[in-house]
């Protein structure tokens, strides 16, 4: 039995073929408003010819979208644009990109691994399976990534990458190799030099990291980062005023960089201004206030001064975002002390030597406090500890400590030799 199509069927066909036909011809049009970056006339481009639900219209608009900085709608019009074609694996490695851009880098690792499989000759791909690795701090499996990028194509940029990740893992030489044959590719990058003189920093190789820092600053005598490095190192060579000049001229270019800030409050703490050193500090602290170091800083300053609240919430900060440092309790518990807290003072204190109970300081500050508070017995077994644990200390640990007014705390801040608190302990503890 023939079958006749209706003739209603027919021109509705017609019409499907015909308005596909005008929709394709005119995506060039469409394609180079998208490189224009004219996206109001993209929109209205494909209002007019109804081409917003087609395959290249949903993309365009999930890429409007993630340039405007709505990437969840971006991933949105991806993923529905890679159930029309599901081998689309462009859509996809674009999707990746969208969820580390958001900091979903477990579930974008997870798609470009999904990718290399697919496609396990894209080096760009294995790099950014390796960036999301490296966020997610998974350094082995992304060091095996990046290094598969770089067999299927060598770039400076990727063994930087491998490089940050073997800084990660704190595996400084092999980084500073990485770095040093990612010199050998590109020798006037800035941030190469720069990375490397950090790791030479690291290393305390501060001669190589500072002539590092200003060959990044010949290339680019603006960059931020070489600046910042070479300005750390003329800081802690008491050269405040050079320090300064080389901060004022990265602040012009990036005065929303809290490490700037940072470092030019403690320059001003350095010369005695701390007012313009809590200005700057709080500064840095605004931009960024999730900076442990910033905390530090602002809470031991305040501690000078005896405004041991402020002290108090600045160290609490610093504390709970860098748990693992062990001097961070120390300064809390003195802090408390102050506050006349003596029973947390001493759960402080125990919980730094907890975290370290080889840090011939903080047995030394618990000594301090608990011969205030009458204990003696065990203020002379703490008072042991930091004793033989100060005899293996290197010489440079002796320099950084100064007496803390009020109490008679010590701050490993700077000033001088702690020796005679050493004997001035011992010749109380011998008298009780």
């Amino acid at each position: 039995m023939v079958i006749h199509a209706k003739a209603s069927d027919v021109k509705q066909v017609a019409s499907s073929v015909d308005q596909f036909e005008r929709v394709e011809s005119e995506n060039w049009l469409l394609h180079r408003l998208f490189l224009q970056e004219d996206y109001a006339g993209c929109q209205k481009h494909m209002q007019k010819m109804g081409s917003e639900k087609s395959d290249l219209g949903v993309r365009i608009r999930g890429f409007m979208h993630r340039y405007e900085g709505n990437v969840a709608k971006s991933i949105q019009l991806f993923q529905e644009s890679i159930q029309n074609s599901s081998r689309d694996t462009e859509t996809v490695k674009h999707i990746g990109k969208s969820l580390y851009l958001v900091g979903r880098h477990i579930q974008a690792s997870r798609v470009y691994e999904n990718l290399c499989e697919l496609r396990p000759d894209d080096a760009d791909v294995w790099y950014s399976y390796g960036m999301c690795l490296i966020q997610a701090k998974q350094y082995n499996k992304a060091i095996d990534a990046l290094k598969m990028s770089n067999a299927k194509e060598q770039s400076p940029r990727t063994y930087m990458e491998i490089a940050k990740a073997y800084t990660g893992m704190g595996q400084l030489p092999q980084a500073r190799e990485s770095y040093k044959t990612a010199l050998s590719l590109c020798p006037e990058d800035p941030e190469i030099l720069t990375g490397l003189g950090l790791v030479h920093f690291e290393c305390e190789e501060i001669f190589a990291a500072f002539e590092k820092f200003g060959s990044a600053l010949v290339f680019n005598p603006r960059y931020t980062k070489a600046i910042l490095g070479a300005g750390a190192i003329i800081q802690a060579d008491q050269d405040t005023d050079a320090a300064l000049t080389k901060y004022r001229i990265a602040i012009r270019q990036h005065p929303e960089n809290y490490q700037l800030w940072n470092n030019v409050g403690m320059c001003f703490e350095s010369k005695g201004k701390t007012i313009a050193a809590l200005s700057c500090l709080k500064r840095a602290y605004d931009l960024n206030p999730l900076a442990w170091k910033v905390c530090y800083n602002l809470g031991i300053i305040y501690l000078r001064r005896g405004q041991h609240a402020s002290s108090f919430h600045y160290l609490s900060c610093a504390v709970n975002l860098e748990p693992k440092n062990a001097r961070l309790y120390m300064y809390v518990a003195m802090v408390l002390f102050y506050l006349e807290d003596v029973d947390n003072a001493s759960t402080a204190y125990r919980k730094a030597l907890k975290v370290d109970s080889e840090d011939y300081l903080i047995h030394l500050n618990y000594t301090i406090m608990l011969l205030k508070t009458g204990q003696s017995e065990k203020a002379r077994e703490s008072f042991q500890k930091a004793a033989a644990l100060y005899e293996l200390a290197p010489q440079s640990e002796e320099n950084p400590l100064e007496w803390v007014p009020g109490k008679g705390l010590c701050s490993s801040t700077e000033g001088g030799s702690i020796q005679p608190l050493f004997e001035k302990i011992s010749i109380i503890l011998g008298s009780v």
